[in-house]
């Protein structure tokens, strides 16, 4: 077990919130965390967080929809704009 490992061991049992990207949420991790009362989740897909588990054990659940429409919305009129003015291909 590495560094960060032993100490998200030792921090899980009274840890009452976590701020996820994505990890995978499931019984074998929240077995782990008996004081657990609340997953927030800021990436963009939910598939790897068990809210059925969640629901079971009384943890609540959010993520912020649509907040990132904004970064996405400006990065495709970037990629349209260097494809338009063939940026690639002229840098």
């Amino acid at each position: 077990m590495n560094a960060a490992q032993t100490t998200v061991s030792s921090l899980a049992p009274r840890t009452w919130g976590i701020w996820t990207f994505g990890e995978q949420i499931d019984d074998d991790l929240l077995d782990r965390m008996p004081a657990l009362r609340c997953v927030v989740n800021f990436g963009v897909g939910v598939d790897g967080i068990d809210r059925d588990c969640l629901e079971r054990r009384g943890v609540a659940f959010a993520w912020p929809v649509g907040a990132n429409a904004e970064a996405v919305a400006d990065h495709a009129m970037a990629l349209l704009l260097a494809v338009t003015h063939r940026i690639v291909e002229n840098d």
